[in-house]
C-alpha cells in the first residue's frame, strides 16, 4: 500500500501546484502581464502565515485569511506605483527588472525579519484509512479542497466576470477603457494583485507539507513556471493536468531515489517544450495566434 499512499498524496498536492502555476501563466491568456513575483509572494505568505500560526495558535490555513489579503494589497500598491508606470510597463526590459527587484526586495525583507529558517510543516497528519486499505491525510485533503476552490474562483474571475472583458480590452484597445471611465493601470495592477494572492495561498498550502524558507522563492518560481509551461500558459485545465503529472513524477521519483523526482520533472518539461518547438501558449491555440 506504500505506493498507493504516495500516489494519493501526490494527487492531493496537485491542486496547490496548479494554483501556483496559474499565478504565472494565466496572464498570457488575456494579454495582461505575466508577473514574475509569484515565487516571492508564495514564500512571503508562507512565512507570514507560519508566524501568525505560532502567535495565534490557529493553523496556517486559517491565518491565510489574513495573510493573503495583505499580499493582495501590497501587490496592488506596488503595481499602481511601480510596474504600471508608462516608462516601465512599455519596456519589457524595465518591466522584468522592476518585477525581479520587487521580488528580491520582498524576500530580503522577510529574511532580515526572521532569518532563513524553514517554516514548520504542520500538515500530513491525521491519517484515515479508505475501506481498510490506503491511508489519506485529512490535512492534505483539506489543502486540496482549499486550492481547488481558489482555482475555481480564479477561473470564474478571469473567464466569466466583467473583469475578463477589461483585461482583453486593456491588451487590444486600452483607449476604450479610458472612454469607459476605467484606468488601464489600475486594471493591470489589480490583475497582478490577484495572481500574487493566488501564489501566496499556494505558498501557505505548500509549506504545510515540507520545509519552505524565504529564499525558496527561487525554487517556487521554477516549479510554478515549469508547471505553467507544461500545461500551456493561460490554460486552467492544462495547469491542473500538468500539476498532476509533475506531482506524481516528483513524488514517485524521489521515492525511488532522492533527487530523481526533480530531475524527472525538469526532463519532462524540456522534452515537451522541445516537441512543441518552444510554443508555450494553450495547447489548443494556433501558434500564429499565440505569437501575435
Amino acid at each position: 500500500m506504500r505506493w498507493v499512499d504516495l500516489v494519493i498524496e501526490a494527487l492531493l498536492r496537485a491542486p496547490t501546484l496548479a494554483l501556483l502555476a496559474l499565478a504565472f501563466g494565466v496572464g498570457q491568456r488575456f494579454g495582461a502581464r505575466c508577473e514574475l513575483w509569484g515565487g516571492a509572494a508564495a514564500a512571503v505568505a508562507a512565512v507570514g502565515a507560519g508566524w501568525l500560526s505560532s502567535a495565534t495558535g490557529l493553523g496556517p490555513v486559517a491565518n491565510a485569511a489574513a495573510v493573503v489579503p495583505l499580499v493582495f494589497g501590497a501587490a496592488y500598491l506596488l503595481g499602481v506605483f511601480v510596474t504600471t508606470r508608462p516608462e516601465i510597463a512599455g519596456d519589457p526590459t524595465r518591466m522584468f527588472t522592476a518585477s525581479s527587484l520587487l521580488a528580491v526586495a520582498a524576500v530580503a525583507v522577510t529574511v532580515l525579519w526572521r532569518g532563513d529558517d524553514p517554516v514548520a510543516a504542520t500538515g500530513g497528519g491525521n491519517l484515515r484509512e479508505l475501506f481498510g486499505g490506503p491511508s489519506v491525510s485529512v490535512d492534505s485533503a483539506v489543502d486540496a479542497a482549499v486550492a481547488s476552490a481558489a482555482i475555481l474562483a480564479l477561473g470564474a474571475l478571469v473567464t466569466l466576470s466583467r473583469f475578463r472583458v477589461r483585461l482583453v480590452v486593456m491588451d487590444r484597445a486600452p483607449e476604450l477603457l479610458v472612454r469607459a471611465g476605467h484606468d488601464a493601470r489600475q486594471v493591470s495592477a489589480l490583475f497582478g494583485a490577484v495572481t500574487a494572492s493566488a501564489a501566496g495561498l499556494a505558498g501557505v498550502l505548500a509549506a504545510r507539507h515540507g520545509a519552505l524558507t524565504p529564499t525558496a522563492a527561487v525554487a517556487l518560481t521554477v516549479v510554478g513556471a515549469e508547471t505553467a509551461l507544461l500545461g500551456g500558459l493561460g490554460s486552467i485545465p492544462g495547469a491542473i493536468g500538468a500539476a498532476v503529472v509533475l506531482s506524481l513524477l516528483g513524488t514517485l521519483g524521489d521515492e525511488v531515489r532522492q533527487g530523481w523526482g526533480g530531475l524527472a520533472v525538469h526532463a519532462v518539461v524540456l522534452v515537451v517544450l522541445f516537441a512543441r518547438q518552444g510554443h508555450v501558449g494553450r495547447w489548443s491555440t494556433p501558434r500564429w495566434e499565440a505569437a501575435r
